[in-house]
């Protein structure tokens, strides 16, 4: 199994949005499994300050557009979407009280809403943030907390790949 690393570091989801369109990596790779953690910099204080409705548009765009993807072998992607890590109090580059406060009251409630009305399988990477908070220094994880969102992400994603047929995700 390959796996691509599609994520843009610094990327808000209108952003990432634009990438998708321009790089037709979806198209590209045909993938069976996309992992998805968005929203972290739509929170930002600068211009990538991304109002909710407008956070939901884009978010939904990505779905779909990752949705409207057949593989040659007849199959979709299936996505597993992430909650957002907080945002620890000492990091002050970008973000505010007010950015920390939107993660918890704004993106993860949206994404969770998201996931639940699309019927899409959810991974909790706020909650491991939170309970762990040492795995988190910055905005970024640790080595050590890669590792950890690393095996979240292999959680939830191995009883789905245990139980897809021989293809791989669902057509």
């Amino acid at each position: 199994m390959q796996v691509i690393n599609a994520g843009i570091k610094g990327d808000s989801t209108a952003e990432y949005l634009g990438f998708l369109e321009r790089s037709r990596i979806v198209e590209r790779s045909e993938p069976k499994w996309v992992l998805l953690q968005l929203g972290t910099n739509d929170v930002r204080i600068d211009s990538h300050d991304t109002p909710l409705p407008r956070f939901r548009r884009n978010l939904e765009a990505i779905l779909d557009r990752i949705g409207r993807q057949r593989n040659r072998d007849g199959s979709t992607p299936q996505v597993l979407l992430a909650t957002i890590p907080p945002i620890p109090n000492d990091v002050r580059w970008h973000f505010n009280a007010a950015a920390r406060a939107r993660v918890e009251a704004e993106i993860n409630p949206t994404i969770r809403a998201v996931a639940r009305e699309r019927g899409l399988v959810l991974a909790d990477h706020h909650a491991l943030f939170v309970a762990r908070p040492e795995l988190l220094p910055d905005v970024h994880p640790s080595p050590e907390g890669y590792r950890e969102l690393a095996a979240a992400w292999r959680r939830v994603l191995l009883p789905l790949l245990k139980a897809a047929p021989a293809g791989g995700a669902r057509p």
